[in-house]
């Protein structure tokens, strides 16, 4: 997910720290997402062992 904007709603532009704190703001946002999810995928993985085979990606052969 990408957040980063380069103004704020009422236009006004993020220029310096304000800038570097959407950016910040928008990484915490993607860790914590990540961070869920990968928690929700390990414990799907517990329950049910072949979870991650509906995932699994396969060579499509050309004829």
């Amino acid at each position: 997910m990408n957040l980063q904007r380069f103004a704020a709603s009422d236009g006004t532009l993020f220029v310096g720290r304000a800038a570097l704190m959407d950016t910040m703001g928008d990484l915490l946002t993607n860790t914590i997402g990540a961070a869920l999810m990968g928690l929700f995928a390990w414990s799907q993985s517990k329950k049910d062992e072949r979870y991650f085979e509906s995932y699994k990606l396969e060579k499509v052969k050309n004829t």
